[in-house]
């Protein structure tokens, strides 16, 4: 049975109150051997603080649509009437209400826990928000009037109703001065500081719960992720209680989930001051992924705040430097115990600075104790200075210009680069935002349009700045990603995608010539030319890819002796093996197999040197996967198998580990899909087990139509579900499943046809499309309806045909050539008409016997000979049935040759190694068939005698 809702997150929430090391014990004992309860709860802590979960605002409404309270307007509470809702928090549900009695008339704010979150242990925690407040007593803390519960047992509490904006509107929309500005956070920080007097830190410091009322005193909001210090109010925590944060403004502690103190307020308090003088935010993140976040907070140093003003702010970036640099740098240092040591000597800096006065962060000098005298008397010294002033004026004109030609200089450098730091986060925050939202296509397909004209623009003026040229190169590599990028969410548009790695290579190349030690230059380029690759291959051109890959590979094992290169270097080493890997394998199975095995290596090495990066375990399940598809083509389906079933294993812990996360969904499917083949597929070697395959997928086509409902317009997502449904269809069936079967194979064809109208350019596309056009015709041919399966098989011969045209070396085109030859005559035969059977069946022999003396791929050629024998053969075999005496005889002799071929180089196969799957099939059936014109050319000579 499973364990109810309540009890699997009543029991999360206790484990997030415990230090990680000790929560695997206590689990144990109150989960008492019940390991489905268990598994529950710790696939939630495994994804707490997790910000894949929360990276997009615009999913947070749909996320809390889960537990949405009733309408309760209009009913009372108390002695309180409910008006209107105005908001909504991480637990409760904000509402507008009025004193409902004679006594007088005041509206309040009442938040009430909301339905479905109403478990004990979060009941406990509202109730602890209560007891935060009752402590609190402040003008500029939002104050606690009332409490109680609702009838049906949700607590509630009132609080005062403020109206008002958060402080960074109010101060943008009021048009304050810095000083104003500064004064009006003076009184915040008092506020915070009275907080923590009353050991209580926020923990959630930001704008938005910071309201500027309509007397212009600020308002402290939301107190309900707050941790008490003291501990007769809130025993036992002694440890925060999970990671409750705002990426903007956490500090680096509570992104690595270390303790939280006063420091973090401090923290936080710094980023909102840095955002209310500068209007940007203090900390870059260009990534919500884990290592995202824990780079730009824990590791990248905060800009000053003069440093990010633009180039038409000249006199606030003046104004800025100096102290209100340093104050603010000050208060957001790593370390905690580097900041200020409470948010009174924060505060107190901020006044002196106001004053004129030295502060703190400033190490003292007697050029910066001078300077702040002379600010604080400048009459009395203005006097004594003229004279001075008038002896040096000429010589300081001079130098003064040619200063301000180099700032506006700098200015111009710093604005456009805004301008690209603007573009990435279009990309990355915006479409981040939307790209797994349904319906989103055409907000995604514009905002990718908008970047590009913008990228484009910029590019003109990129010149030979190399800080630029990296910013512009990173931001068409992302651009490229979201067009047409196979692997991940994409547009479909490959080449657009194409167009924009080609512009990343071409900005990134001159740095990567000139500066063969800068790992980053190195690192950037080398990610381009991988992208470049890939779409290389899918499109077609293998030995493009392969020249690419060579050509960079000994860039990428340059860098990984690089003293400043970073694990990143290992990663992209390992890529580069992965990429050749693939592409080789269409042309030299050893020399991929060797790749790959290298790419396996190097991703197994770093999964277990970094057991928390998800993203390596993920590398290393590819890695077995791409050993394993090569073995396949070796004609090895054992040891493939082996390697699948080890992919499959990593990757069904990741998916159990981040069950939301529709990568690692999406690469479990290509798992189920790569041993359901193994198993039993009619177009790779398989282990003939049906019944193995359709289980695996049947799990395929579930994961892909699950993904594919959450965005159809995802072009990724259409492929795979297309391929799924195609793979299903193909599997053997009995008589009477084929118009089921026929029915799943023409929707994967009507997804194909879309996605190759869509982007004509992928290969992988096209090939997918022409191997179900030739099922379709199987099918049909089994109903009995020989002139659309005639149609069906032509089409997909036709599409074969061009892609031996573009590439004569290509092994699963000559495959598909073959297969749909040998569809071809058979339906063909069927439908009578001999001559145009006979053509066909002789030209596909032609064909495979030309491939068997080219000597590549012995094994294959060896397979399609043999299979194109036995299809003469059954084709002469349907003749002889409908032949007239003397041509009947002649017909079972040229069958019989035929198949006495094919049976000939079966055996042939069968001395080298075991045949399995479609070979053994494919073997008892030529032997089956020769035994059968054996008897009829034995009858007419016994009827003789």
């Amino acid at each position: 049975m499973n364990p109810s809702w309540e009890r699997v997150q009543s029991l999360f929430l206790e484990a997030l109150d415990l230090p990680p090391e000790e929560r695997a014990s206590f689990l144990e004992a109150t989960c008492a051997g019940d390991a489905e309860l268990r598994r529950e709860v710790e696939s939630l802590i495994a994804h707490d603080g997790d910000p894949e979960l929360h990276i997009s605002e615009a999913l947070q409404d749909t996320a809390q649509s889960f537990f949405e309270s009733e309408n309760v307007a209009g009913t009372r509470f108390g002695v309180w009437r409910v008006l209107r809702e105005i908001g909504r928090g991480g637990m409760g549900t904000v509402y507008l209400a009025s004193r409902d009695d004679d006594q007088f008339q005041k509206k309040v704010a009442i938040k009430i826990v909301k339905r479905g979150m109403d478990t004990t242990e979060l009941l406990n925690r509202f109730r602890r928000e209560r007891q935060i407040l009752a402590h609190l007593d402040h003008p500029y803390i939002a104050r606690l009037i009332d409490a109680g519960n609702t009838p049906q047992g949700q607590p509630f509490l009132v609080m005062e109703y403020v109206q008002g904006r958060p402080i960074d509107i109010y101060c943008r929309q009021d048009g304050l001065s810095i000083p104003a500005r500064c004064r009006l956070f003076l009184k915040v920080c008092e506020a915070v500081s009275y907080a923590h007097r009353n050991l209580v830190i926020h923990r959630d410091l930001k704008p938005s719960n910071i309201l500027v009322a309509t007397d212009s005193s600020p308002k402290l909001l939301d107190f309900g992720v707050a941790k008490l210090l003291d501990t007769e109010i809130d025993p036992g925590q002694t440890v925060p209680a999970g990671r409750m944060l705002t990426p903007d403004y956490a500090s680096p502690e509570q992104v690595r989930g270390g303790l939280v103190s006063a420091a973090t307020d401090i923290y936080a308090l710094g980023a909102i001051l840095y955002e209310l003088l500068t209007g940007v935010k203090a900390q870059q993140i260009d990534s919500h992924s884990p290592f995202g976040l824990e780079r730009a907070i824990c590791e990248t140093d905060v800009q000053s705040p003069s440093s990010r003003v633009g180039r038409d702010n000249a006199r606030l970036s003046k104004r800025l430097s100096g102290d209100l640099d340093n104050i603010i740098l000050m208060a957001m240092r790593k370390e905690p115990e580097c900041r200020y040591s409470s948010v009174d000597l924060f505060a107190k800096d901020i006044g002196r600075h106001l004053k004129g006065r030295t502060v703190s962060a400033r190490k003292g000098s007697w050029r910066y104790t001078f300077g702040k005298f002379a600010r604080r008397h400048r009459f009395g010294l203005a006097a004594a200075g003229l004279v001075a002033a008038s002896l040096v004026a000429g010589s300081w004109f001079a130098v003064s210009e040619a200063r301000h030609a180099r700032i506006e200089q700098r200015r111009a450098e710093t604005r456009l680069s805004q301008m690209v730091e603007l573009a990435n986060h279009a990309l990355f925050d915006v479409h981040g935002s939307i790209d797994r939202l349904p319906g989103a296509l055409d907000a995604r397909r514009q905002l990718v349009k908008t970047t590009l004209d913008y990228l484009q623009n910029l590019s003109k003026d990129a010149g030979d700045d190399e800080r630029l040229r990296k910013a512009l190169g990173r931001a068409y590599f992302r651009l490229g990603d979201l067009q047409g990028y196979p692997f991940t969410p994409n547009l479909g548009d490959t080449a657009g995608a194409m167009k924009s790695y080609q512009a990343s290579a071409d900005l990134l190349d001159p740095l990567h010539r000139t500066h063969p030690k800068d790992a980053e230059a190195q690192r950037f380029w080398l990610e381009t030319e991988g992208r470049l690759a890939t779409l290389l291959e899918e499109t077609g051109d293998n030995a493009g890819a392969i020249t690419l890959l060579r050509n960079g590979m000994p860039t990428a094992e340059a860098l990984i002796k690089l003293p400043d290169a970073g694990v990143d270097a290992q990663q992209i080493l390992g890529e580069f093996y992965q990429y050749l890997a693939e592409a080789e394998g269409a042309h030299d199975f050893e020399v991929a197999l060797s790749d790959a095995r290298r790419y396996l290596e190097i991703f197994t090495r770093l999964a277990e040197r970094y057991p928390d990066r998800s993203d390596f375990v993920l590398e290393q399940s590819s890695g077995y996967s791409q050993v394993g598809r090569i073995l396949t083509r070796q004609g090895d389906p054992r040891a493939s198998l082996e390697n699948y079933l080890h992919c499959v294993s990593l990757r069904e812990g990741l998916v159990k580990a981040h069950p939301n996360d529709v990568v690692y969904k999406r690469n479990l499917m290509l798992g189920y899909g790569h041993v359901a083949d193994t198993l039993g597929s009619h177009v790779v070697f398989s282990l003939g087990d049906s019944a193995g395959a359709h289980a695996y997928y049947r799990k395929t086509v579930a994961i892909a139509e699950e993904i594919y409902k959450a965005d159809p317009n995802d072009a990724t997502a259409k492929f795979d579900l297309a391929v799924s449904l195609q793979r299903l269809g193909m599997m053997d069936i009995p008589a009477s499943g084929t118009a089921e079967s026929l029915a799943v194979l023409q929707r994967s064809a009507t997804m194909l046809e879309s996605i190759v109208a869509n982007d004509p350019k992928g290969l992988a596309h096209k090939k997918q499309l022409a191997l179900t056009l030739e099922y379709i015709g199987h099918r049909l041919a089994g109903l009995g309806r020989y002139h659309e399966a005639i149609a069906n098989y032509q089409r997909s011969l036709a599409m074969a045909n061009d892609f031996l045209a573009a590439d004569p070396t290509d092994r699963s085109a000559m495959s598909q050539a073959i297969a749909s030859g040998r569809g071809l005559a058979a339906a063909l035969a069927l439908s009578g008409d001999r001559e145009a059977a006979l053509r066909q069946a002789q030209a596909t022999l032609a064909r495979a016997e030309a491939n068997l003396k080219d000597g590549a791929d012995k094994r294959s050629g060896q397979r399609h000979a043999a299979a194109s024998n036995m299809e003469l053969g059954s084709i002469y075999e349907i003749l002889a049935k409908h032949s007239p005496g003397p041509q009947q005889k002649r017909d079972w002799q040229a069958a019989r040759e035929a198949l006495g071929r094919s049976v000939s180089l079966f055996e042939t196969m069968a001395a080298d190694s075991k045949l399995v799957g479609f070979d053994a099939d494919n073997f008892q059936n030529s032997k089956k068939l020769l035994a059968e014109a054996d008897a009829h050319l034995s009858l007419p000579a016994r009827n003789e005698r």
